[in-house]
């Protein structure tokens, strides 16, 4: 299965400019079509939005494997690139667009190449880490290591105003409150919508 960057409004589709440059389009199912920003990847990003106007991609520098995270807005521009200095599988998503805030889930490993099939080898994983992102600026808000490990990141929830994170440790949860947006963030989401 894959995640298809879509919306009731349309799809964000990926373009081939050449170069390891990228483009991203938004189209619209009236037929529309507004370019948005271009990014630099030696593969090809992957985009998945995270509310109806904002996006983010995983793309790749200097190698084939997805180590860097871009947030983008509908009118084109790149918000903000972070690199994922560790290697891991399994991304999973928790939104809260009213909040601007997103959670990105990975299981960690010990090495870029680490499951045939749907195989995972226990003694290859390094851990599961969940992070709060405040969309528009990329700003880590929260980081929570859970254990156990779940793949299918079915260990966690965002709360869809973007203050509180319930996380699953062994036989309890843990609620994690999160910080106030400040006006500009406030702004942001509205400009966002």
């Amino acid at each position: 299965p894959g995640r298809i960057p879509a919306n009731s409004a349309g799809y964000v589709s990926t373009l081939d400019q050449g170069q390891k440059r990228w483009a991203f389009d938004f189209r619209s199912y009236s037929g529309k079509v507004k370019e948005l920003s271009q990014f630099d990847s030696t593969c090809r990003p992957t985009p998945i939005l995270v509310s109806r106007g904002e996006f983010i991609a995983f793309g790749c520098h200097l190698s084939h494997t997805p180590q860097v995270v871009a947030g983008f807005n509908m009118r084109g521009e790149e918000m903000w690139e972070q690199n994922l200095p560790e290697t891991y599988i399994a991304p999973t998503f928790s939104f809260a667009p009213k909040g601007g805030r997103f959670v990105l889930s990975r299981v960690l490993t010990h090495s870029s190449v680490v499951q045939t099939g749907d195989l995972l080898m226990p003694e290859l994983v390094a851990g599961q880490n969940i992070i709060v992102y405040q969309t528009d600026t990329g700003r880590q808000i929260l980081r929570v290591d859970a254990a156990p490990v779940v793949r299918a990141g079915q260990n966690f929830a965002l709360a869809p105003d973007g203050m509180t994170l319930a996380v699953v440790q062994g036989n309890t949860i843990e609620l994690h409150n999160l910080p106030s947006l400040s006006p500009k963030e406030r702004e942001a989401v509205k400009l966002a919508e």
